[in-house]
Protein backbone atom coordinates (compact mmCIF):
# COMPACT_ATOMS: atom_id res chain seq x y z
CA UNK A 1 0.00 0.00 0.00
CA UNK A 2 1.19 3.55 -0.93
CA UNK A 3 -0.37 6.47 0.46
CA UNK A 4 1.28 10.29 -0.68
CA UNK A 5 0.34 13.41 0.55
CA UNK A 6 1.43 16.80 -0.33
CA UNK A 7 0.18 20.05 1.04
CA UNK A 8 0.76 23.04 -1.51
CA UNK A 9 -1.23 26.20 -1.73
CA UNK A 10 -3.70 26.81 -4.90
CA UNK A 11 -3.08 30.16 -6.54
CA UNK A 12 -5.69 29.77 -9.04
CA UNK A 13 -9.19 28.68 -7.12
CA UNK A 14 -10.57 30.05 -3.61
CA UNK A 15 -13.23 27.91 -3.72
CA UNK A 16 -13.07 24.87 -1.58
CA UNK A 17 -13.83 21.28 -3.48
CA UNK A 18 -11.28 19.21 -5.39
CA UNK A 19 -10.34 17.25 -8.61
CA UNK A 20 -10.07 14.00 -8.39
CA UNK A 21 -8.74 10.73 -10.50
CA UNK A 22 -9.09 7.36 -9.79
CA UNK A 23 -8.35 4.08 -11.46
CA UNK A 24 -9.20 0.59 -10.27
CA UNK A 25 -7.36 -2.52 -12.06
CA UNK A 26 -8.86 -6.17 -11.94
CA UNK A 27 -5.73 -8.51 -12.96
CA UNK A 28 -6.88 -12.50 -13.41
CA UNK A 29 -4.05 -15.02 -13.42
CA UNK A 30 -4.65 -18.32 -14.30
CA UNK A 31 -3.13 -21.97 -15.30
CA UNK A 32 -3.53 -23.18 -19.05
CA UNK A 33 -3.42 -26.69 -19.84
CA UNK A 34 -0.20 -27.03 -21.37
CA UNK A 35 1.39 -24.56 -17.90
CA UNK A 36 1.31 -21.71 -19.72
CA UNK A 37 0.03 -18.75 -17.34
CA UNK A 38 -2.24 -16.45 -18.89
CA UNK A 39 -3.66 -12.65 -17.46
CA UNK A 40 -6.88 -11.27 -17.99
CA UNK A 41 -7.19 -7.55 -17.16
CA UNK A 42 -10.78 -5.56 -16.65
CA UNK A 43 -9.84 -1.56 -15.64
CA UNK A 44 -12.19 1.38 -15.56
CA UNK A 45 -10.96 4.96 -14.91
CA UNK A 46 -13.12 8.36 -13.48
CA UNK A 47 -12.73 11.85 -13.67
CA UNK A 48 -14.28 14.35 -11.56
CA UNK A 49 -14.61 17.74 -9.97
CA UNK A 50 -16.57 18.79 -6.99
CA UNK A 51 -17.55 22.07 -5.75
CA UNK A 52 -19.90 21.94 -2.92
CA UNK A 53 -22.58 19.83 -3.98
CA UNK A 54 -22.31 19.88 -7.66
CA UNK A 55 -20.36 17.11 -9.13
CA UNK A 56 -19.41 17.41 -12.47
CA UNK A 57 -17.84 14.24 -14.73
CA UNK A 58 -14.57 15.34 -16.58
CA UNK A 59 -12.87 13.88 -19.40
CA UNK A 60 -8.99 12.67 -19.48
CA UNK A 61 -7.90 15.41 -20.94
CA UNK A 62 -10.10 18.42 -19.33
CA UNK A 63 -8.77 16.40 -15.71
CA UNK A 64 -4.66 17.19 -17.19
CA UNK A 65 -5.70 20.42 -18.52
CA UNK A 66 -6.97 21.44 -15.15
CA UNK A 67 -3.54 20.02 -13.26
CA UNK A 68 -1.37 21.83 -15.76
CA UNK A 69 -3.31 25.34 -15.95
CA UNK A 70 -5.40 26.05 -12.55
CA UNK A 71 -3.79 23.82 -10.06
CA UNK A 72 -0.05 25.06 -8.99
CA UNK A 73 1.89 23.27 -6.16
CA UNK A 74 4.65 24.27 -4.23
CA UNK A 75 5.67 21.88 -1.97
CA UNK A 76 5.57 22.23 1.79
CA UNK A 77 5.34 18.92 3.24
CA UNK A 78 4.73 14.95 2.42
CA UNK A 79 4.15 11.79 3.98
CA UNK A 80 4.63 8.20 3.02
CA UNK A 81 3.49 4.49 3.64
CA UNK A 82 5.50 1.44 3.07
CA UNK A 83 5.79 0.81 -0.97
CA UNK A 84 5.14 -2.30 -2.56
CA UNK A 85 6.77 -2.56 -6.03
CA UNK A 86 7.31 -5.54 -7.64
CA UNK A 87 7.98 -7.41 -11.18
CA UNK A 88 4.59 -8.41 -10.86
CA UNK A 89 4.12 -11.14 -14.33
CA UNK A 90 7.61 -12.85 -13.08
CA UNK A 91 6.25 -12.92 -9.15
CA UNK A 92 3.34 -14.79 -10.58
CA UNK A 93 5.00 -17.13 -12.57
CA UNK A 94 7.36 -18.16 -9.87
CA UNK A 95 4.30 -18.21 -7.45
CA UNK A 96 2.50 -20.78 -9.64
CA UNK A 97 5.58 -22.94 -10.26
CA UNK A 98 5.91 -23.37 -6.65
CA UNK A 99 2.43 -24.61 -6.46
CA UNK A 100 2.64 -26.76 -9.38
CA UNK A 101 5.68 -28.49 -7.67
CA UNK A 102 4.30 -29.21 -4.06
CA UNK A 103 0.76 -30.32 -6.15
CA UNK A 104 3.08 -32.68 -7.99
CA UNK A 105 5.23 -33.82 -4.84
CA UNK A 106 2.17 -35.03 -3.15
CA UNK A 107 0.32 -36.71 -6.11
CA UNK A 108 -2.38 -34.08 -6.44
CA UNK A 109 -3.24 -34.71 -10.27
CA UNK A 110 -6.83 -32.35 -10.86
CA UNK A 111 -6.15 -28.85 -9.33
CA UNK A 112 -6.47 -24.83 -9.69
CA UNK A 113 -4.59 -21.82 -8.99
CA UNK A 114 -6.00 -18.21 -9.73
CA UNK A 115 -4.69 -14.82 -8.91
CA UNK A 116 -7.20 -12.13 -8.34
CA UNK A 117 -5.01 -8.61 -7.90
CA UNK A 118 -6.77 -5.79 -7.13
CA UNK A 119 -5.47 -2.40 -7.50
CA UNK A 120 -6.60 1.05 -6.61
CA UNK A 121 -5.46 4.20 -7.56
CA UNK A 122 -6.24 8.11 -6.13
CA UNK A 123 -5.24 11.18 -7.20
CA UNK A 124 -7.08 14.17 -5.28
CA UNK A 125 -6.22 18.21 -5.59
CA UNK A 126 -8.78 19.75 -2.70
CA UNK A 127 -8.55 22.64 -3.23
CA UNK A 128 -8.89 25.55 -0.59
CA UNK A 129 -6.46 28.63 0.08
CA UNK A 130 -4.41 25.83 1.47
CA UNK A 131 -4.86 22.79 -0.49
CA UNK A 132 -4.00 18.92 -0.49
CA UNK A 133 -2.40 16.98 -3.30
CA UNK A 134 -3.14 13.34 -2.43
CA UNK A 135 -1.84 10.14 -4.02
CA UNK A 136 -3.16 6.82 -3.03
CA UNK A 137 -2.51 3.41 -4.52
CA UNK A 138 -3.77 -0.44 -2.89
CA UNK A 139 -2.60 -3.32 -4.27
CA UNK A 140 -4.47 -6.61 -2.59
CA UNK A 141 -3.90 -10.21 -3.58
CA UNK A 142 -6.27 -12.89 -3.39
CA UNK A 143 -4.80 -16.36 -4.32
CA UNK A 144 -7.14 -19.35 -4.75
CA UNK A 145 -5.60 -23.28 -4.26
CA UNK A 146 -7.66 -25.96 -4.83
CA UNK A 147 -7.98 -30.04 -5.20
CA UNK A 148 -10.65 -31.16 -7.37
CA UNK A 149 -11.85 -34.82 -7.49
CA UNK A 150 -15.21 -36.93 -7.11
CA UNK A 151 -16.42 -38.51 -3.94
CA UNK A 152 -17.76 -42.27 -3.23
CA UNK A 153 -20.94 -41.43 -4.87
CA UNK A 154 -19.44 -40.05 -7.82
CA UNK A 155 -20.53 -36.33 -6.89
CA UNK A 156 -17.85 -33.86 -7.75
CA UNK A 157 -15.97 -32.23 -4.76
CA UNK A 158 -13.86 -29.21 -4.67
CA UNK A 159 -11.69 -28.20 -1.60
CA UNK A 160 -10.02 -24.78 -1.74
CA UNK A 161 -7.69 -22.34 0.26
CA UNK A 162 -8.24 -18.83 -0.07
CA UNK A 163 -5.09 -16.61 1.08
CA UNK A 164 -5.16 -13.10 1.04
CA UNK A 165 -3.62 -9.75 1.93
CA UNK A 166 -1.16 -7.01 0.86
CA UNK A 167 1.97 -8.65 -0.64
CA UNK A 168 3.88 -8.72 2.41
CA UNK A 169 0.98 -10.48 3.82
CA UNK A 170 0.85 -12.73 1.23
CA UNK A 171 4.42 -13.50 1.08
CA UNK A 172 4.41 -14.43 4.73
CA UNK A 173 1.39 -17.08 4.21
CA UNK A 174 3.01 -18.28 1.58
CA UNK A 175 6.33 -19.28 3.75
CA UNK A 176 3.50 -22.11 4.72
CA UNK A 177 2.69 -23.04 1.12
CA UNK A 178 3.17 -27.20 1.44
CA UNK A 179 1.13 -27.00 4.69
CA UNK A 180 -1.86 -25.20 3.67
CA UNK A 181 -1.57 -27.58 -0.04
CA UNK A 182 -1.76 -30.87 2.47
CA UNK A 183 -4.29 -28.94 4.76
CA UNK A 184 -6.61 -28.87 1.25
CA UNK A 185 -6.01 -32.47 0.67
CA UNK A 186 -6.37 -33.50 4.06
CA UNK A 187 -10.06 -32.14 4.03
CA UNK A 188 -10.68 -33.87 -0.05
CA UNK A 189 -9.52 -37.02 1.59
CA UNK A 190 -12.30 -36.69 4.68
CA UNK A 191 -15.19 -34.96 2.15
CA UNK A 192 -14.76 -38.35 -0.10
CA UNK A 193 -16.66 -40.11 2.65
CA UNK A 194 -18.31 -37.19 3.94
CA UNK A 195 -21.58 -37.21 6.30
CA UNK A 196 -24.83 -35.93 4.67
CA UNK A 197 -26.90 -33.24 6.50
CA UNK A 198 -30.70 -33.68 6.87
CA UNK A 199 -32.73 -30.63 5.97
CA UNK A 200 -33.79 -29.05 8.91
CA UNK A 201 -32.54 -26.17 12.31
CA UNK A 202 -29.40 -26.82 13.99
CA UNK A 203 -27.43 -25.11 16.52
CA UNK A 204 -24.27 -24.14 14.64
CA UNK A 205 -21.11 -22.07 14.71
CA UNK A 206 -20.66 -19.78 11.65
CA UNK A 207 -16.93 -19.05 10.70
CA UNK A 208 -15.88 -15.32 10.60
CA UNK A 209 -16.17 -15.85 6.36
CA UNK A 210 -19.61 -17.32 6.37
CA UNK A 211 -20.63 -14.55 8.90
CA UNK A 212 -19.57 -12.12 7.41
CA UNK A 213 -20.76 -13.01 4.12
CA UNK A 214 -24.11 -13.35 5.89
CA UNK A 215 -23.74 -9.99 7.46
CA UNK A 216 -22.99 -8.36 3.88
CA UNK A 217 -25.82 -10.44 2.36
CA UNK A 218 -28.66 -9.92 5.16
CA UNK A 219 -27.49 -6.09 6.73
CA UNK A 220 -25.21 -4.56 4.19
CA UNK A 221 -27.54 -4.61 1.01
CA UNK A 222 -30.66 -3.97 2.93
CA UNK A 223 -28.88 -0.88 4.10
CA UNK A 224 -27.87 0.46 0.92
CA UNK A 225 -30.70 3.72 0.19
CA UNK A 226 -31.44 2.93 -3.63
CA UNK A 227 -32.59 -0.84 -2.36
CA UNK A 228 -34.70 0.52 0.36
CA UNK A 229 -35.82 3.87 0.99
CA UNK A 230 -35.01 4.92 4.80
CA UNK A 231 -38.47 5.11 6.13
CA UNK A 232 -38.66 1.32 5.37
CA UNK A 233 -35.07 0.44 6.27
CA UNK A 234 -36.03 2.39 9.86
CA UNK A 235 -38.96 -0.07 10.62
CA UNK A 236 -36.62 -3.47 9.66
CA UNK A 237 -37.07 -5.57 12.91
CA UNK A 238 -33.96 -6.87 15.34
CA UNK A 239 -34.57 -7.68 18.70
CA UNK A 240 -30.98 -8.88 19.22
CA UNK A 241 -29.03 -5.97 21.16
CA UNK A 242 -26.00 -7.88 20.89
CA UNK A 243 -25.89 -6.47 17.44
CA UNK A 244 -24.29 -3.80 15.91
CA UNK A 245 -22.82 -3.19 12.18
CA UNK A 246 -20.83 -0.62 10.34
CA UNK A 247 -19.58 0.44 7.29
CA UNK A 248 -16.16 2.09 7.46
CA UNK A 249 -13.29 2.43 4.91
CA UNK A 250 -10.76 4.85 7.16
CA UNK A 251 -7.22 2.83 7.24
CA UNK A 252 -6.22 4.55 10.04
CA UNK A 253 -9.06 3.94 12.20
CA UNK A 254 -9.17 0.17 10.64
CA UNK A 255 -5.34 -0.64 9.51
CA UNK A 256 -6.62 -4.39 8.86
CA UNK A 257 -9.47 -3.55 6.30
CA UNK A 258 -8.90 -5.08 2.84
CA UNK A 259 -10.67 -2.33 0.91
CA UNK A 260 -9.74 1.09 2.26
CA UNK A 261 -10.87 4.34 0.30
CA UNK A 262 -10.55 7.83 0.77
CA UNK A 263 -13.21 9.50 -1.32
CA UNK A 264 -15.73 7.50 -3.37
CA UNK A 265 -16.46 8.18 -6.99
CA UNK A 266 -18.75 11.49 -6.53
CA UNK A 267 -15.81 12.84 -4.78
CA UNK A 268 -17.49 12.33 -1.32
CA UNK A 269 -15.21 12.18 1.98
CA UNK A 270 -15.33 8.17 2.92
CA UNK A 271 -17.21 8.39 6.67
CA UNK A 272 -18.25 5.68 8.95
CA UNK A 273 -22.06 4.16 9.25
CA UNK A 274 -23.54 2.66 11.96
CA UNK A 275 -25.97 0.21 10.40
CA UNK A 276 -27.53 -1.42 12.95
CA UNK A 277 -26.38 0.08 16.72
CA UNK A 278 -27.47 -2.75 19.26
CA UNK A 279 -30.65 -4.10 17.67
CA UNK A 280 -31.92 -1.18 16.08
CA UNK A 281 -31.50 -0.74 12.62
CA UNK A 282 -30.18 3.36 11.86
CA UNK A 283 -27.99 4.93 8.67
CA UNK A 284 -28.15 3.78 5.51
CA UNK A 285 -25.76 4.08 3.06
CA UNK A 286 -26.38 7.13 0.68
CA UNK A 287 -25.44 9.32 -2.46
CA UNK A 288 -25.36 13.16 -2.08
CA UNK A 289 -26.70 13.12 -5.40
CA UNK A 290 -30.03 11.52 -4.20
CA UNK A 291 -30.23 14.06 -0.88
CA UNK A 292 -30.14 17.49 -0.23
CA UNK A 293 -26.75 17.05 2.22
CA UNK A 294 -23.52 15.08 2.33
CA UNK A 295 -23.23 11.85 1.18
CA UNK A 296 -21.72 8.71 3.41
CA UNK A 297 -19.08 8.29 0.21
CA UNK A 298 -20.53 4.99 -0.29
CA UNK A 299 -20.70 5.97 -4.10
CA UNK A 300 -18.62 3.46 -6.38
CA UNK A 301 -18.10 2.53 -9.41
CA UNK A 302 -17.87 -0.90 -11.25
CA UNK A 303 -16.27 -2.28 -13.84
CA UNK A 304 -18.56 -1.43 -16.19
CA UNK A 305 -19.03 2.38 -15.47
CA UNK A 306 -22.40 1.92 -13.26
CA UNK A 307 -22.41 4.47 -10.18
CA UNK A 308 -24.39 2.72 -6.98
CA UNK A 309 -24.48 3.05 -3.68
CA UNK A 310 -22.14 0.11 -2.58
CA UNK A 311 -20.59 -1.12 0.75
CA UNK A 312 -16.93 -0.78 1.46
CA UNK A 313 -15.49 -3.09 4.74
CA UNK A 314 -18.87 -4.33 6.20
CA UNK A 315 -18.31 -6.05 10.35
CA UNK A 316 -19.90 -7.05 13.04
CA UNK A 317 -18.91 -5.96 16.11
CA UNK A 318 -17.29 -8.63 18.47
CA UNK A 319 -18.62 -10.21 21.25
CA UNK A 320 -17.42 -11.58 24.58
CA UNK A 321 -17.26 -15.01 23.88
CA UNK A 322 -14.00 -17.33 23.31
CA UNK A 323 -14.68 -19.55 20.52
CA UNK A 324 -13.60 -23.31 22.95
CA UNK A 325 -16.55 -22.01 25.11
CA UNK A 326 -18.88 -21.48 21.87
CA UNK A 327 -18.17 -25.30 20.64
CA UNK A 328 -18.78 -26.91 23.88
CA UNK A 329 -22.36 -25.19 23.50
CA UNK A 330 -23.33 -26.81 20.73
CA UNK A 331 -24.14 -30.58 21.91
CA UNK A 332 -25.50 -31.46 18.16
CA UNK A 333 -24.92 -29.19 15.28
CA UNK A 334 -22.11 -28.46 12.42
CA UNK A 335 -19.69 -25.95 12.16
CA UNK A 336 -19.52 -23.76 8.90
CA UNK A 337 -16.39 -23.29 7.41
CA UNK A 338 -16.57 -21.86 4.16
CA UNK A 339 -18.79 -20.78 1.52
CA UNK A 340 -19.27 -19.50 -1.92
CA UNK A 341 -21.88 -18.25 -2.68
CA UNK A 342 -24.61 -15.98 -1.73
CA UNK A 343 -27.93 -13.97 -1.80
CA UNK A 344 -30.49 -12.30 -0.83
CA UNK A 345 -34.01 -10.90 -1.79
CA UNK A 346 -35.85 -8.03 -0.83
CA UNK A 347 -38.57 -9.53 1.47
CA UNK A 348 -35.22 -10.38 3.34
CA UNK A 349 -34.93 -14.03 2.45
CA UNK A 350 -31.37 -15.33 1.68
CA UNK A 351 -29.45 -18.46 0.24
CA UNK A 352 -25.61 -19.14 0.82
CA UNK A 353 -23.85 -22.46 -0.67
CA UNK A 354 -21.53 -23.73 1.92
CA UNK A 355 -18.57 -25.72 0.66
CA UNK A 356 -16.83 -26.56 4.00
CA UNK A 357 -18.82 -27.64 7.37
CA UNK A 358 -18.37 -30.17 9.78
CA UNK A 359 -20.63 -32.23 12.29
CA UNK A 360 -20.15 -31.22 15.93
CA UNK A 361 -21.11 -33.66 18.82
CA UNK A 362 -20.97 -32.55 22.15
CA UNK A 363 -18.14 -29.74 21.72
CA UNK A 364 -16.29 -31.39 19.24
CA UNK A 365 -15.88 -31.72 15.59
CA UNK A 366 -16.04 -35.18 14.62
CA UNK A 367 -16.22 -35.69 10.61
CA UNK A 368 -16.74 -33.90 7.41
CA UNK A 369 -20.27 -33.36 5.60
CA UNK A 370 -21.55 -33.11 2.40
CA UNK A 371 -22.02 -29.06 0.47
CA UNK A 372 -24.86 -27.83 2.61
CA UNK A 373 -27.36 -24.53 1.42
CA UNK A 374 -27.63 -22.28 4.69
CA UNK A 375 -31.09 -20.46 3.96
CA UNK A 376 -33.85 -18.30 5.90
CA UNK A 377 -34.87 -15.04 7.17
CA UNK A 378 -32.08 -12.18 7.51
CA UNK A 379 -33.96 -10.88 10.34
CA UNK A 380 -34.68 -14.34 12.02
CA UNK A 381 -30.73 -15.23 11.66
CA UNK A 382 -30.30 -11.69 13.14
CA UNK A 383 -32.25 -12.78 16.42
CA UNK A 384 -31.37 -16.27 16.22
CA UNK A 385 -27.45 -15.34 17.18
CA UNK A 386 -26.95 -16.42 20.64
CA UNK A 387 -23.35 -15.69 21.04
CA UNK A 388 -20.05 -13.88 19.23
CA UNK A 389 -16.73 -14.20 19.52
CA UNK A 390 -13.98 -11.90 21.29
CA UNK A 391 -12.05 -11.57 18.12
CA UNK A 392 -12.64 -10.32 14.04
CA UNK A 393 -11.01 -11.95 11.01
CA UNK A 394 -11.27 -9.68 7.97
CA UNK A 395 -11.81 -10.93 3.97
CA UNK A 396 -12.36 -9.80 0.52
CA UNK A 397 -15.19 -10.58 -1.90
CA UNK A 398 -16.55 -9.85 -5.41
CA UNK A 399 -19.81 -7.83 -4.86
CA UNK A 400 -22.06 -8.38 -7.69
CA UNK A 401 -25.07 -5.93 -7.83
CA UNK A 402 -27.39 -5.33 -10.28
CA UNK A 403 -24.65 -7.08 -13.22
CA UNK A 404 -21.68 -4.86 -11.98
CA UNK A 405 -18.94 -6.40 -9.73
CA UNK A 406 -16.65 -4.26 -6.90
CA UNK A 407 -14.00 -5.27 -4.36
CA UNK A 408 -15.39 -5.04 -0.76
CA UNK A 409 -14.19 -6.32 2.45
CA UNK A 410 -16.50 -8.01 5.38
CA UNK A 411 -15.31 -8.44 9.14
CA UNK A 412 -17.13 -10.48 11.47
CA UNK A 413 -16.58 -12.54 14.66
CA UNK A 414 -17.35 -16.05 15.11
CA UNK A 415 -21.10 -16.49 15.99
CA UNK A 416 -23.21 -19.49 17.27
CA UNK A 417 -26.90 -19.35 15.95
CA UNK A 418 -30.07 -21.83 14.87
CA UNK A 419 -30.08 -21.75 11.21
CA UNK A 420 -31.90 -23.92 8.52
CA UNK A 421 -29.81 -26.10 6.79
CA UNK A 422 -30.67 -28.04 3.65
CA UNK A 423 -28.29 -30.83 1.39
CA UNK A 424 -27.07 -29.15 -1.52
CA UNK A 425 -25.71 -30.60 -5.17
CA UNK A 426 -22.40 -29.54 -5.80
CA UNK A 427 -21.69 -27.22 -8.17
CA UNK A 428 -18.60 -28.22 -9.84
CA UNK A 429 -19.29 -30.67 -13.06
CA UNK A 430 -17.91 -33.26 -15.00
CA UNK A 431 -16.35 -30.59 -17.45
CA UNK A 432 -15.22 -28.56 -14.18
CA UNK A 433 -12.64 -32.05 -13.05
CA UNK A 434 -11.76 -33.19 -17.37
CA UNK A 435 -10.64 -29.06 -17.72
CA UNK A 436 -9.10 -28.56 -13.72
CA UNK A 437 -6.07 -27.26 -15.30
CA UNK A 438 -7.16 -25.05 -18.21
CA UNK A 439 -9.43 -22.73 -15.66
CA UNK A 440 -10.09 -19.52 -16.76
Amino acid sequence: MILYTMKCIDIKNNDEGMYARRKEEYRYYDLKEDGKLIQKEKSKMSYYSRVGNCVNELTEKEYYDIRENDIKCYFVEETKYGSEIIDEFNFVNDLFDMIKCSMNAIGIEYYWIQLITIRNHHEIFKFSNVSVHQKYELNRYILYVGVLGKDIKGIDIRVNRKLEGYLSELSSQLRNINDIILGAYDDFVKKYKNVRVCEGKYDCILSPEITGMLIHECVGHMAESDVLEYEEYTKLKCSNKRLSVYDVADLIEYPDIPCPLVYDDEGESTTKVCLIYEGSFCQQMISSQSVNYMGTGNVRMGIDGKKMIRMRNTFLQKGVSHVPEMFKAVKNGYFLSEASLGCIQKDGEFQLFVNKAYEIINGCIVSSVEDVMLRGNAFNFLDNISMLSDEIHWHSLICGKRGSDVFVGVGAPYVKARVELKPAHSMWNEKVVNDAKKRI
